[in-house]
This record gives structure tokens, sequence and C-alpha cells, in this order.
């Protein structure tokens, strides 16, 4: 049996960028596509290296293991949730792969053992369709089960000259107005102001105090524009967020004009997102 390594790459790669894209709308993951696409241009060399003499060794479960972690650490860095989407990404090709092996046993010529690993002898369309089917299956079945498609929203936010970029969660039941001017208010986590001024050193306590920390902030950043805007919510009678406007916000990259409060507690489940938005989008 003949294997052309140019296709083995190709197949691979086309499967790895589907495995990641699937893998970031699952763990609401902020999704550039040139960082998929180096991911899974750099997951077909692995495939291809995998069958060089000599290079063998690189099938066994730990080397495995440290490819789909280097691949998920090049498509989404290492920020928060790094692990999540690491464990979220093994047992979706763990899921793929048995879902390929089925299809094309069942519609394929015998199998044939190449340097440990299972070829079929089909044509390369088949297999890319194959894995089509296949992506579009667990989007549909597992994109039930969190968060995903039109509730996840890509946030590109300049703050005080910093850029940051962030998932949000669009929340129908999130209301928050600004009381004096009307606007919409984006309720973010509290760790968005602190990596945009680090020199401030803010804490999460810090953010339980808004008053005081407003006043810290017309000293420090007046041009952030602090207020307070009172809130409610289960559990919580009453109470105040510090809230800023930002140099820029644009969502799904449309510009948005709204405020953004900081909540001092996690806004998501599991941290998934840093955002909750409104019915703006």
């Amino acid at each position: 049996m003949t294997v052309y390594l140019d296709q083995v790459w190709l197949l691979n790669g086309v499967v790895d960028y589907l495995l990641l894209s699937v893998c970031g709308t699952l763990t609401a993951s902020l999704r550039r596509r040139w960082r998929l696409l180096l991911a899974a241009a750099m997951g077909g060399i692995y495939a291809v290296v995998c069958l060089l003499p000599g290079w063998e060794f690189l099938e066994n479960l730990l080397w495995r293991i440290l490819a789909g972690l280097a691949l998920c650490l090049m498509a989404y860095g290492p920020g928060q949730g790094f692990l999540r989407r690491s464990l979220v990404l093994g047992l979706l090709t763990a899921a793929f792969s048995g879902i390929v092996l089925l299809l094309t046993a069942g519609f394929s010529a015998p199998a044939a053992m190449i340097g440990g690993n299972v070829y079929y002898p089909v044509g390369l369309p088949l297999l890319i369709l194959t894995a089509g089917g296949s992506y579009g299956l667990m989007s549909m079945v597992l994109g039930k089960l969190t968060h995903g498609g039109g509730d996840i929203r890509q946030v590109d936010m300049t703050l005080r000259g910093k850029r940051l970029q962030f998932t949000a969660l669009r929340d129908t039941g999130n209301t928050l107005r600004d009381p004096i001017s009307g606007e919409k208010v984006m309720v973010g986590s509290w760790t968005l102001l602190s990596r945009a001024l680090p020199e401030l050193k803010l804490r999460q306590e810090d953010f339980s105090q808004p008053q005081e920390l407003m006043e810290r902030l017309l000293r420090n950043a007046p041009e952030l524009r602090p207020r307070l805007i009172p809130f409610r919510s289960v559990g919580v009678s009453s109470g105040l967020l510090l809230a800023l406007r930002a140099d820029r916000i644009c969502i799904d990259g449309v510009e948005e004009k709204l405020l953004l409060a900081l909540s001092p507690t996690p806004v998501s489940d599991g941290g998934s997102y840093e955002a909750l938005l409104g019915g703006i989008t």
C-alpha cells in the first residue's frame, strides 16, 4: 500500500483544524483563524514525521499527549483555561477517531498496518468528506451541551491604550444600564481592568469596595471616567459596580457604544468567558 505524505499532511491538517474549531466553540475560547491554521499545519507535519523511518517513537501515547498540548497552546495560547481546552481537545480527538474508524471500516476495503497504525485504502476526497461529516455531527450534538454558536461573542476592547481580546456570553437577562445616560452595560470580570492597569496592582477584594476604588481611579486614571452603577441580581437585593468607559469596544467586529462594569466575582461557569452582554447584538 502506497501512502503519499502530502495527502497525509493535508488530511491531518484539515482534521486538526476542524477539531480545534469544535474545541474552541465548546470552551468558548477566543478563536483567531491564523492561529488555528498554523496549529493545524503543524499537526499535519507531526503526522508526516511519525511515518518517517526512525521517528516511529513519536506515535506512543506520551508524545501524542505532548503534541496535543502543543497544538492547543499554539491555537489558543497559554491563558486561562489551557488545561480545560487541552482535555476537551483530547476527548474530541478520541470521539472523532471512533467515528472515522466506524465509517471507514464500513465503507472501505480492508485496512493495512503501517508503522503500527491502521490506514484505509480510500480516496482523499472521501476521507475529507468523512471528517467534515464527523465535524458536523460533533458540533450538532456537543454544541447543545454548552454555550456556543450565537451565544458567544468575540470582544476586542481597547482600555487606556491597551488592547484586550476575550469572549463574552450574550445573556438576555442582563438588562443593566447606566441610570443617568441610559447606556447599555457589559459586565466583565475584574481581571480585565487588572490586566489593563498592571501598575496599580489591583486585587479582587478591591472591587468589593467600588466607592474606594473609584476614588483611586480618579486619582490615577481619570480618563477612564469611573462611576458607580446600581444593580440587583439573584441573592443580592442591591449593590454597586464600578463602571468605566473603554477607548473602544468591538463585538464580532462591530463597534458598540456601551460601558464596562466590573464584577468582583466570576461571571462565567468555569472561566469559559470573561463578560456578560445583554441584548445588544
